[in-house]
């Protein structure tokens, strides 16, 4: 890695290692050194993707500011302060794009990008001597941008020292540590600011489920320290009593068994509704308190899509996009462990739910609203994974409230999923958007350096669209290639 600075122009270079020899042929200390400089590269390549990300929030900062500057000389409005974006979320809708990773990881590249270049110095000097690996370094940026000015300086030489030891005597750190390790370090300079510290990050609590594909799905949690470990000692002591001697199962097993057990509907308590009040309105109020939550039974919504007319099984949708067979949907029915359940048959053909009045109104119905959701399945912008039912429903081509007739209409080939900051970004961004020429969901979305990306749904409905298109395909083929052909006469 070449990196000059000479009158504030920087110029980067990654010099590729040259191995003369096949890597069969080197011993084993000689590839321990070729892996110590591979990892070196690696990570000084990593320090110029930052450095490239910090350009790019640069670039947009002073477009922005001439934008303005020349809105203020034309005594334009500055509009509302939603729509005035920060360069650095701008930025990373490009970065997305042009690096090929999710906007969640985006944004964290952008806030250690400008950190590592505005208030992170010592990381920055020990990032360009290539120790620190992209995620170490990613991670310790983000973190550290929450301490405060005042004590950064103390904490980031504490932490950074710390880290550098381990390094040097070959036993690295963990990335999940690096918080405990600021904590550590703010308590002794202020317990006070770590306290209020603690309590703003209650607030990003939160639980996400995905599916994972043969049949698992995968949850994630973030939680307060004292209601995790409140969590795990209840799961362990489920697991412990639900376990007999023989029992085959791993003990990681045992605990993802005990978790499940919780989504089982629990017996209600004498008196209570099926929504959880006493018949006499003693105790909890309705559809509220720990009563509530552990009586009321969840009502089961189907979705099913119309396929089987193209030679397809009906597909059923349950856990927000999961798949199942009908034989547990009617396990389930007949049992009635869900207290009923509410059926919806979906049409799949692109366009079966509009009507003849909806594309002139801008506020759009419910069922069309669910469609889009099970079509796109998440937020719509490049690399944006927010679930459908977390998002905004936006015109793709704006809707002409003035005169509807004039274009922009609400039909499903014009709608497309967007939670709300992408939503913000398509409607006050330099980026244009369009609808692809199919109509069955596809975005076409064109930046203001000339680069052109497309996403495409992959919901419910759009992934049953695929597999309803390839069975044509194959029918027609067998179709073509079965009919009896005869050689031309002479």
């Amino acid at each position: 890695m070449i990196d000059r600075r000479k009158q504030g122009v920087v110029t980067v270079a990654v010099l590729a290692i040259d191995v003369a020899r096949p890597l069969e042929s080197l011993d084993l200390s000689e590839l321990v050194e070729l892996s110590r400089d591979f990892t070196r590269e690696q990570n000084l390549a990593a320090v110029a993707r930052l450095d490239a990300v910090f350009a790019m929030v640069e670039v947009v900062s002073r477009r922005e500011r001439i934008r303005r500057g020349e809105g203020e000389v034309a005594g334009r409005e500055p509009g509302p302060e939603y729509a005035q974006l920060e360069p650095a979320r701008l930025v990373r809708s490009h970065v997305t794009t042009a690096m090929g990773v999710p906007a969640w990881h985006a944004g964290r590249l952008v806030t250690a990008a400008v950190q590592m270049r505005t208030r992170l110095r010592r990381l920055s000097r020990h990032a360009r001597e290539g120790v620190l690996d992209e995620g170490l370094i990613v991670d310790l940026a983000c973190k550290l941008a929450k301490v405060p000015d005042r004590l950064l300086d103390a904490v980031e030489e504490e932490v950074l020292t710390g880290i550098r030891r381990q390094l040097d005597a070959g036993d690295p750190p963990t990335r999940g540590s690096l918080g405990e390790r600021i904590d550590r370090a703010m308590e002794r300079r202020d317990r006070d600011e770590l306290d209020r510290q603690h309590e703003q990050a209650r607030e990003e609590r939160r639980v996400s489920f995905r599916p994972r594909g043969q049949g698992m799905s995968s949850m994630w949690a973030l939680l307060p320290t004292e209601d995790a470990a409140a969590l795990e000692q209840r799961l362990r002591a489920a697991a412990a009593a639900d376990t007999e001697p023989g029992d085959p199962r791993t003990d990681a097993q045992r605990l993802a068994d005990a978790l499940a057990g919780l989504g089982e509907a629990q017996p209600a308590p004498p008196g209570a509704t099926e929504f959880g009040a006493t018949e006499f309105g003693a105790g909890t109020a309705a559809g509220s308190g720990p009563a509530a939550r552990s009586s009321r039974r969840p009502r089961l919504e189907v979705t099913v899509i119309a396929s089987a007319a193209l030679g397809l099984p009906e597909r059923v949708e349950f856990v927000r996009g999961a798949y199942s067979s009908f034989d547990w949907l009617c396990s389930q029915v007949l049992a009635e462990e869900n207290g009923g359940a509410r059926f919806r048959m979906i049409d799949p053909l692109p366009g079966a739910q509009d009507s003849e009045q909806d594309p002139l109104r801008y506020f759009l119905s419910e069922a069309i609203k669910r469609r889009i959701r099970l079509r796109d399945g998440t937020c719509r912008h490049p690399g944006c994974k927010v679930k459908a039912e977390d998002c905004e429903i936006d015109h793709v081509l704006a809707f002409c409230k003035p005169d509807p007739a004039r274009g922009g209409p609400s039909a499903e080939w014009n709608l497309v999923c967007l939670c709300k900051n992408h939503h913000l970004e398509k409607t006050f961004g330099p980026w244009t958007y369009l609808p692809g020429p199919r109509g069955d969901g596809e975005l076409i979305i064109l930046t203001e350096t000339g680069h052109e990306y497309r996403t495409y749904p992959d919901g419910m409905l759009a992934r049953a669209r695929r597999q309803l298109d390839e069975v044509h395909v194959i029918s027609r083929l067998t179709q073509y290639f079965s009919v009896e052909r005869h050689p031309r006469d002479g």
